[in-house]
């Protein structure tokens, strides 16, 4: 598990190519995490990362049973970087229902991570600015306009405070 970890793919211009060759192994991975109960941390990291290429190649069944697991394990940990994991995974979660359009779920997802960025110490404004503005995305593309208005108004709110570059990302 920690040797896939390490050799996975971090480049986000690395070639589908890479990532695919990887994809068995990441599988034995997740069996042997979920039959050892392993909690270190390149365990649920190596989850997510494969759940990350899982989604964009449009694989949301397989990403989301990653991310589920990686995120009980996340869940688990202690610390401000477990957290913020934590919030990614939940975050996450909610993009994979939004995309396969399991609004209610995804609703679900991303209260939880708006919640859970409470909890976490680094990059806060950014992160909430990120999740508000998908609620806000969701909430219009159901036309529940007035809804989608207060997420965007809140997401202008801390920008102003924060400045231009944080509505960047």
């Amino acid at each position: 598990v920690r040797a896939i970890h390490k050799a996975f793919p971090k480049d986000e211009f690395a070639t589908w190519q890479n990532y695919q060759r990887f994809l068995p192994q990441v599988q034995v991975c997740a069996a042997l995490v979920d039959k050892w109960n392993m909690k270190f941390h390149a365990a649920p990291c190596v989850l997510n990362q494969a759940g990350d290429y899982l989604y964009e190649g449009d694989q949301y069944t397989e990403a989301e049973t990653l991310y589920k697991q990686a995120l009980a394990i996340f869940k688990k940990s202690i610390g401000p970087q477990n957290r913020t994991y934590t919030t990614m995974c939940l975050y996450r979660l909610g993009n994979v229902y939004r995309a396969q359009s399991k609004y209610a779920l995804a609703e679900s997802f991303y209260q939880q991570a708006l919640t859970a960025k409470n909890k976490v110490w680094i990059e806060r404004d950014q992160l909430e600015i990120i999740i508000l503005r998908k609620l806000a995305n969701l909430y219009q593309a159901q036309s529940k306009y007035a809804l989608a208005e207060s997420f965007y108004q809140q997401t202008l709110t801390i920008a102003e405070k924060q400045g231009p570059k944080v509505l960047a990302n």
